[in-house]
């Protein structure tokens, strides 16, 4: 599978991770709900976390070569 690296598990102002292939991610929070979603390409990628909410946060990211789970601390 496509390797999908995190930078770091505990996120300020921006997610960041490198993925091999383009693809989707979703953010949901504990209860389920998506907070929020979008496209990227390979490479570094960059999300914008300062408006998500403290706490656990799940991020889900589906590529072509399959789906991968991460955990997150907000601060």
């Amino acid at each position: 599978s496509t390797l999908v690296r995190l930078q770091n598990s505990i996120v300020n102002s921006q997610i960041q991770f490198r993925s091999g292939a383009d693809g989707q991610y979703q953010l949901i929070d504990q209860q389920g709900r998506l907070l929020q979603k979008g496209n990227f390409n390979k490479g570094w990628v960059n999300i914008p976390a300062s408006k998500l909410p403290e706490g656990l946060i799940f991020m889900i990211i589906l590529t072509t070569q399959g789906q991968h789970n991460f955990k997150l601390i907000k601060q």
